[in-house]
């Protein structure tokens, strides 16, 4: 394998690996979605708990009726007693003092659905943080577990480099005579940088392998 066929070895190990800016972009979108998502579901907390904060008074003032019918018809049937109210006049002190009580319950149903969808909707808010921590958590390690692969395969290239030069009786290798060239992608310019031992190799770089 020639110094050239190296370099394209290389290139295309660099290239199969996922740039970083395409990464950083996803998660950029990933990020801009779940706000959104964590938005319409904080609106939508909102608006519940203002309905719960209505039933609260609601429900204060109807258990508020509820004690003056009671108070209503206590005085009522005392006077039917004495003669002085019809029993239709505390059949309809009754009446009243039912619907205010049937009212409360309902209120208080309608009141704990609403506390139930509250809890729902926190969960839902709670879900979306632990699934993009989740999702960072694996992309990092489909990175790290990526970078590792990538060094693999560059020690593998250079190994079948050194060997098929001896086969050939190419030239005697020579760590020392050679040096290793980066081509990155920084700030939007390609830029070469020497290649240190203990450099690694990044999403998308171009390895190219020169001779001193």
């Amino acid at each position: 394998m020639s110094v050239d066929a190296c370099c394209i070895v290389l290139n295309f190990v660099t290239h199969n690996l996922p740039p970083a800016k395409s990464l950083a972009v996803v998660q950029k979108l990933r990020r801009e979605r779940l706000d959104q998502q964590r938005e319409n579901l904080e609106g939508q907390r909102d608006l519940v708990a203002n309905q719960i904060d209505s039933m609260v008074e609601e429900l204060d003032l109807q258990r508020r009726r509820v004690t003056l019918y009671e108070k209503q018809l206590a005085a009522t049937e005392v006077l039917n007693a004495r003669g002085l109210a019809t029993q239709d006049r505390v059949g309809n002190r009754q009446t009243d003092l039912m619907n205010a009580q049937l009212l409360v319950v309902r209120l208080l149903s309608e009141k704990a659905e609403a506390e139930g969808r509250l809890v729902m909707i926190d969960s839902l808010i709670n879900e979306l943080e632990t699934d993009w921590t989740l999702g960072l958590t694996n992309e990092l390690n489909d990175a790290q577990n990526t970078a590792v692969a990538a060094r693999n395969a560059l020690d593998l290239a250079r190994r079948d480099l050194e060997v098929s030069e001896q086969v050939l009786g190419i030239v005697t290798v020579d760590s020392a005579a050679q040096a290793y060239m980066i081509h990155r992608q920084s700030d939007g310019e390609m830029k070469l940088v020497a290649a240190e031992p203990d450099m690694a190799v990044l999403p998308g770089d171009i390895i190219q392998v020169v001779r001193k």
